[in-house]
């Protein structure tokens, strides 16, 4: 039987300021089905490789922290996104003349090198960009599967 470890139940006792993900897989499988107005393109990502760690930085802009879902499942980045406006500002400005991107729900896997720590992913959410870090380890990572907490 695989190993899976989840920090989920920890995260109130490890994260401070009450982080309460919003996102539940659930309401997003049901939101990714659904087609919308215009193209839903993936964000550009890029991905740098240091001698102890590796950063991952996503061009995500006009979202909030809680808007993300980011699971980390064996060696695979999932950055799921879904996010509402409280206020529909499509209907009220018009129809779209051009409508080139559309971050409101997608979901993004990035497959990660053997030695990435995914035990120990950090992320952070700022002035549209979304920032992780992930260690480098030396010793085989177990099968995991567990949630990434947006700072």
């Amino acid at each position: 039987m695989e190993n899976y470890t989840s920090l989920s139940s920890q995260q109130a006792e490890v994260y401070p300021g009450g982080y309460t993900p919003v996102l539940h897989q659930e309401d997003l499988t049901e939101e990714l089905k659904m087609t919308r107005e215009g193209i839903v393109v993936k964000p550009l990502v890029n991905i740098r490789e240091f001698t102890n760690c590796y950063t991952v930085e996503v061009c995500i802009p006009g979202l909030n922290r809680e808007d993300f879902l980011i699971t980390v499942e064996d060696h695979t980045l999932y950055i799921t996104v879904l996010h509402k406006e409280k206020d529909d500002l499509h209907s009220r400005s018009g129809k779209y003349q051009l409508h080139e991107f559309n971050y409101e729900c997608f979901t993004r896997e990035i497959i990660l090198p053997e030695n990435a720590d995914t035990e120990q992913v950090r992320s952070e959410y700022r002035s549209g960009l979304l920032h992780m870090h992930i260690p480098k380890t030396n010793r085989p990572m177990d099968k995991i599967r567990m949630e990434v907490v947006v700072y």
